[in-house]
């Protein structure tokens, strides 16, 4: 085939691939990893999280979400119902997602801190409905200069507090420990566009290569 059209059969491959994933642009996914440093069982489970267990887990979120209620200063800065999908995976077992309560929220300078929350409530650990997520929390408010929903991890290591929680529902257990990384995970169209770049700049590589 004329190496002319065989590009151009790939670009319009490549668009029609990106034409979907162009309506998921506002999709963030936000991937932590960290340890577990507390465990608190109430009721004799017959089960434990060893401290020292390796956390790992991910969070995608519609990041066009709107503040849930601007007008009441208690709820300021908390995006309701953002997560769309998470999973988290604590030692060889994982949650289950099973709804769409959670929650962002973002505090710039409130008592004198900035703080960041991401918290999914419809989650199922062994069976218990339970809340998990991050909190992050900086005692200097040197973080953020807004509370607008960060769509890029917030530097850890400006944060004092690094917190991991699981609490069971209906507080039959708990487990916290400490988030040692926060990243963020390319969305498929970024990887489509990196992939279909390289494609072009080996095409040309070889074809210039050809003609000398």
């Amino acid at each position: 085939m004329n190496p002319s059209r065989l590009m151009s059969a790939a670009a319009v491959l490549l668009a029609t691939l990106l034409v979907p994933i162009h309506a998921s642009a506002d999709l963030v996914t936000f991937k932590f990893e960290g340890v577990t440093s507390l465990f608190e069982d109430l009721v004799g489970l017959g089960w434990t999280i060893p401290n020292g267990t390796v956390v790992t887990g991910t969070f995608t979120f519609d990041s066009a979400t709107p503040d849930s209620n601007p007008d009441d200063p208690t709820r300021a800065n908390y995006y309701d119902s953002i997560v769309v999908s998470s999973s988290i995976q604590i030692g060889n077992q994982s949650t289950i997602d099973t709804g769409l309560d959670s929650f962002v929220a973002v505090t710039n300078g409130f008592l004198g801190d900035d703080l960041y929350q991401m918290i999914d409530e419809s989650l199922s650990f062994r069976g218990i409905p339970v809340s998990s997520g991050i909190v992050l929390s900086d005692h200097d408010a040197a973080v953020f200069d807004n509370v607008s929903i960060p769509t890029y991890p917030p530097p850890l290591d400006e944060f004092e507090g690094r917190l991991f929680t699981l609490l069971a529902d209906d507080s039959s257990f708990s487990a916290a420990g400490t988030v040692a990384s926060l990243a963020l995970v390319p969305e498929p169209g970024t990887l489509l566009l990196l992939v279909g770049a390289g494609m072009l700049v080996g095409w040309r590589g070889r074809r210039f290569g050809d003609c000398a």
